[in-house]
């Protein structure tokens, strides 16, 4: 993998690559997406996604609940759904690395409110975005480890909250400066808010998902992932 990475002359790059989350939670239940934005890739380069997708699942460890994952997200058997989008720029000198975070949180937080406490006691070694859902509850969270508040909520819009490479000024939308990972980040941002706001009917499924994250960047995604918590399925596709 390395040497189709250097290939494609991304590595150092810090624009080669974004991801987009978004979650909704209503009546009709809760449902999370994510896609991986990879514009290199998706234009035809000889390297293919499919060659490096790996799908993780942990059936039996003991005092651990059984999880599934796919690149940065993952459902658990409670319902649990959580996907992460690399944003900010804060590294700490120790702490624990957000893929391990993922598995941590998967394997023990049963609610949105058990992944948020277990946050809040977690010391992570760099920043980043995190949009969890379970049958109930849908929400979002920028994690800071330079912060005074590491871990912040984000406020959603209406019943929909949503992610991309860079963080928020909470309350009213606008980006936090130095936070952007990726260019393309505000773009796909205001995107996704713009589409989910047009739909006349905003019942949570995976074609209205996929509308949402696709309208962000569609041509360039490489990797589609739609977690349903009560159903406890995570439906992975290519592009």
């Amino acid at each position: 993998f390395l040497d189709s990475f250097k290939r494609l002359g991304m590595v150092g790059s810090r624009s080669a690559f974004g991801c987009s989350a978004m979650a909704t939670v209503g009546n009709c239940g809760a449902m999370l997406g994510r896609t991986l934005d990879w514009p290199d890739i998706a234009k035809g380069s000889d390297v293919k996604i499919g060659d490096y997708s790996l799908i993780v699942v942990r059936r039996e460890q003991p005092g651990k609940l059984k999880i599934a994952t796919v690149n940065l997200s993952g459902i658990n058997e409670k319902g649990l759904c959580l996907a992460i989008c690399e944003s900010g720029a804060s590294v700490a000198k120790k702490g624990q690395p957000y893929m391990l975070g993922v598995r941590e949180l998967l394997g023990s937080a049963a609610s949105v409110q058990d992944a948020e406490t277990i946050l809040r006691k977690t010391s992570c070694a760099s920043s980043y975005n995190l949009t969890v859902v379970d049958p109930h509850r849908a929400a979002s969270y920028q994690i800071d480890p330079q912060s005074s508040n590491p871990v912040q909520a984000v406020e959603g819009v209406g019943e929909m909250v949503h992610a991309t490479n860079h963080f928020v000024v909470n309350g009213c939308g606008e980006v936090l400066a130095g936070t952007a990972s990726d260019p393309s980040s505000v773009r796909r941002h205001q995107a996704i808010v713009r589409t989910y706001s047009s739909l006349k009917d905003q019942t949570c499924n995976e074609q209205r998902i996929k509308q949402c994250l696709h309208s962000a960047c569609k041509r360039d995604t490489i990797q589609s992932i739609v977690l349903d918590p009560a159903e406890r399925k995570m439906m992975v596709a290519l592009g």
